[in-house]
């Protein structure tokens, strides 16, 4: 498109002249004789390369963070899968056993001196230490964890018959804890 001020020829879409900087006319509002000669003289102007990738943001940092991030998370959680030891499955007690086997020797010791304190016929007056049911084992799970902290096993003897009771009877002249708390055989 010739401009009118300067006589340049612009291209078609150019809004302003690149030789003076005066606004051009768009095509629409030029007579549709003038559209044909901007049309036809397009081919002696040289135009500028206006692709749209050369004007879109370059997207292959983003994608390469992306895949790092999601390369990251999968190897976190195959590594937490195979170094992590989980409870079995089939236990729905909740209790996990140390690795120590004196720390599980103890969580025995200290069992053996209480009864399931359940309450159900299932585990009518079965030792703490040797019971199945889910409320053992949370029971014995108590004692590990305060174990682990090292806790006294006579204090924690203590805080099961607080908390849990049926404490057998041979032991409560020991641990003196209150008559509620102790298991008598019927």
């Amino acid at each position: 498109m010739k401009c009118k001020s300067c006589g340049f020829n612009n291209d078609d879409s150019n809004r302003f002249c690149s030789n003076c900087g005066r606004k051009l006319p768009s095509v629409k509002d030029l007579p549709s004789k003038a559209k044909s000669i901007s049309i036809f003289n397009k081919g002696n102007v040289k135009r500028k390369n206006h692709s749209l990738k050369a004007n879109s943001p370059n997207l292959k940092p983003l994608w390469i963070t992306v895949g790092v991030v999601i390369v990251s998370i999968f190897i976190a959680i195959s590594f937490d899968l195979v170094f992590h030891k989980y409870p079995d499955t089939e236990k729905s007690s909740g209790e996990i056993k140390s690795s120590n086997p004196v720390v599980e020797a103890q969580v025995t010791a200290i069992a053996s001196k209480f009864v399931c304190s359940c309450g159900t016929n299932e585990c009518n007056s079965t030792s703490l230490e040797t019971c199945t049911c889910d409320i053992a084992g949370r029971e014995r799970q108590f004692i590990r964890n305060k174990l682990e902290k090292n806790e006294k096993p006579d204090d924690i003897v203590v805080d099961v018959a607080n908390k849990y009771g049926n404490l057998k009877s041979g032991f409560a002249a020991k641990y003196k804890v209150s008559p509620d708390k102790v298991w008598e055989q019927n």
